[in-house]
């Protein structure tokens, strides 16, 4: 049986992914990043997990930053 989410819960869920993209393009904006590796991080985007060098659960939350 599938769990429906409530409005309540998914505008809390946006509102923690807004926050975790503005924090990512803060850590970009402090890297070096001569070679434009972090190029696709679209701080206007609903969705980090599509971005390089992001590391996401199953359940689409940031789990790490790649920077080997």
């Amino acid at each position: 049986m599938k769990q429906e989410i409530s409005p309540l819960r998914m505008h809390s869920y946006a509102k923690l992914r807004h926050k975790i993209v503005v924090v990512l393009i803060l850590i970009r904006s402090a890297l070096n990043d001569p070679h434009g590796a972090l190029n696709n991080w679209d701080e206007d985007s609903i969705d980090p997990c599509s971005w390089a060098m992001i590391t996401c659960s199953p359940d689409n939350l940031v789990t790490g930053l790649n920077t080997s």
